[in-house]
């Protein structure tokens, strides 16, 4: 009967301190092996040997974590500022700093084809206290920083005849300027000549309206 209640005793574990508890996923019970969803632990799932099943994160620390391929990676470096927003919390960009890259590349299962990646992790610099663990985050990491640069959308550059283009709004017209581009990155273009802050560009192109009206 004293084995028998200890047994039961040992089943009850005591939180160190107060906190949010988050439930860790349970890997065996994974959908499929490439691309499959690794849901939590739940109750009644049956644990394992040397298995985490739960954790209370400390708050004070939190961190973001994501994964960096392999073509980018020579571009990111400890201390580079990140931006980051957050799904649960909308309202706001959150910032933070590139704290520790893994030395080794392990596969992604989350894509097919499989590729390698690199965990990065990522420090707050004020970390807002909406934040839980397990939150959903999209990161931009500022790999250079370009002084007087003009950035517009790469779906307001169009190739004509080898020329890079755009349209600029003028009078309300749209007029044809032509670009040096620098540098394309993440849907953006970085423009060195043919365009001012603040001018309006076009995000289809306008002539295309003026040749089906002829026609």
């Amino acid at each position: 009967l004293e084995q028998a209640e200890k047994n039961l005793a040992a089943l009850t574990l005591t939180s160190p301190g107060d906190g949010i508890i988050t439930m860790l996923p349970n890997s065996r019970a994974r959908t499929s092996i490439i691309g499959g969803a690794t849901p939590s632990f739940k109750e009644g799932d049956r644990a394992y040997a040397g298995a985490a099943i739960a954790e209370i994160p400390d708050m004070s620390t939190i961190h973001a974590t994501a994964p960096v391929y392999e073509a980018d990676r020579g571009r990111v470096a400890l201390g580079q500022p990140v931006t980051l927003n957050i799904e649960a919390v909308p309202d706001k960009e959150h910032k933070g700093r590139v704290s520790d890259i893994s030395t080794l590349a392990r596969l992604d299962y989350s894509t097919y084809p499989t590729r390698k990646s690199f965990d990065l992790k990522v420090q707050l610099d004020q970390p807002d206290a909406r934040l839980r663990a397990g939150m959903t985050a999209a990161l931009r990491v500022e790999v250079e920083r370009v002084a007087d640069s003009i950035i517009i959308p790469v779906e307001a550059v169009f190739d004509k005849g080898g020329r890079m283009v755009a349209y600029v709004l003028v009078d309300g017209s749209y007029q044809e300027r032509m670009l040096r581009i620098v540098r394309r990155s993440g849907g953006q273009a970085l423009v060195a000549s043919g365009l001012k802050p603040g001018e309006r560009v076009a995000l289809k192109d306008p002539t295309l309206n003026e040749t089906r009206n002829k026609q």
